[in-house]
């Protein structure tokens, strides 16, 4: 593989470690945003379903609400197919 160029103004070749640290700080720069948003999103979404959850078992009970479980996974099931 050839060396990357830094530019044509410089015109000097970068060393095989600089490449590679370039590289993985390129790719750091762009997945960590998504990374964090990913991970701040999962736990808004737990804790939402954790308390629908909890309301749904205390108006319906157990039973109920595997019930309800069960006829959303049809109803899922059936719109897709």
């Amino acid at each position: 593989m050839k060396p990357l160029r830094t530019g044509r103004a410089v015109g000097r070749n970068l060393g095989p470690q600089a490449v590679d640290l370039l590289r993985w700080t390129l790719a750091t720069v762009l997945i960590l945003p998504q990374a964090c948003l990913l991970g701040m999103t999962f736990p808004l979404l737990s804790a939402g379903l954790l308390a629908s959850g909890i309301g749904v078992m205390a108006a319906v009970g157990l039973p109920g609400t595997i019930e309800l479980a069960r006829a959303t996974n049809r109803a899922l099931v059936a719109s897709l197919g």
